[in-house]
């Protein structure tokens, strides 16, 4: 166990000093490693890593069905991981252009991920906190925590105590327990968990079918989009490694249209309100620069124009080529998102 968890803490450090592929080129630079591990996978190996500590600590007290809770929740960690390393991390290795269609999952399912991760966090810490109210209100004589003595318990065993009991009093099948509790303060505490159990669930059920169904029509539509495109290679006996070509490009395309898809939907408010837009959107880009700064602080109007008629917003992804050695010099580029 200590040999594990010493080895798994060793491996966050050295991360940072591992080379890695990032957009098809071998980065060597410690910047440019911290920040792709710190997007990928520090948050992960940092939360294994805090199992194996929360298990080694309670394993020096007797809190066993705890420590047989978070014993098995690490294993599942450890062993996605060990399955992430061995048949996903060495193919990376092998074939790096591999982390661009990874790139693309992560695009596309984006949306999705990100509003489950946030609700199942505050879903997480609304449990502690009513866990936290539960201790209090059964602090009482006659409540639930003098009755269990837990007071005579280590302190993580009261948490957990806690924790397990306020969750087996949010089910609705569970009011007629807490309508027989000794006090009212655990009786209304009760009813309130069930209440606002009820009211998250349905929040969170909502949220998570219309994200899935806007996930759902962007693969219809792009499905579509490629179905059209090999009937039409088919059709002509186009060779297989352009029909591939086409099939990326395609793609692509259609993840850049659907980042700059809130153009067109600008192009509906009045003119000034636009211009006014584009003026508090573009001039923290162009304020990067001394001397559009000092000409935006001293002429407001000359930077209004500059906003809304000198400047084009152009949406580049990875890989992208924006320009070459060959390239003849037509603009000024200034990167106002990305890297």
């Amino acid at each position: 166990q200590w040999f594990a968890s010493a080895f798994w803490t060793l491996d966050i450090p050295a991360s940072f000093f591992t080379a890695v592929y990032i957009n098809d080129v071998l980065r060597f630079r410690l910047r440019d490693i911290a920040l792709n591990y710190l997007k990928s996978w520090c948050v992960y190996d940092v939360l294994m890593l805090a199992g194996d500590v929360v298990v080694l600590v309670m394993s020096e007290t007797d809190v066993q069905a705890g420590v047989l809770r978070v014993a098995r929740t690490r294993r599942l960690f450890r062993l996605l991981r060990v399955f992430q390393t061995i048949r996903l991390w060495k193919v990376l290795q092998g074939f790096p252009s591999l982390q661009n269609q990874l790139t693309a999952m992560r695009a596309r399912f984006g949306s999705l991920t990100q509003p489950v991760i946030i609700l199942g966090l505050l879903m997480a810490f609304a449990v502690h906190v009513l866990g936290s109210l539960w201790f209090a209100a059964g602090d009482t004589p006659g409540g639930w925590v003098r009755e269990e003595n837990l007071h005579e318990e280590s302190l993580g065993h009261q948490y957990i105590r806690s924790l397990e009991w306020s969750v087996s009093k949010l089910p609705p099948s569970a009011l007629k327990s807490t309508v027989e509790l000794n006090t009212a303060a655990e009786r209304w505490l009760g009813i309130f968990g069930t209440c606002m159990a009820l009211l998250s669930g349905s929040l969170f059920i909502s949220i998570l079918t219309n994200t899935m169904a806007e996930v759902a029509r962007e693969r219809t539509r792009t499905t579509k989009i490629l179905q059209a495109v090999r009937r039409y290679c088919h059709t002509y006996s186009i060779s297989y490694a352009y029909t591939r070509q086409m099939k990326r490009y395609v793609e692509r395309e259609h993840r850049r249209n659907e980042i700059q898809s809130h153009m067109s939907l600008l192009q509906t408010l009045p003119e000034g309100m636009v211009r006014e837009l584009f003026q508090e959107a573009r001039s923290r880009t162009l304020h990067a620069h001394a001397f559009f700064k000092e000409m935006g602080l001293s002429d407001p109007g000359m930077e209004l124009n500059l906003c809304s008629q000198a400047i084009n917003e152009l949406y580049y992804l990875a890989g992208d080529v924006i320009f070459d050695t060959t390239s003849k010099a037509e603009g000024m580029y200034q990167i106002a998102a990305g890297h």
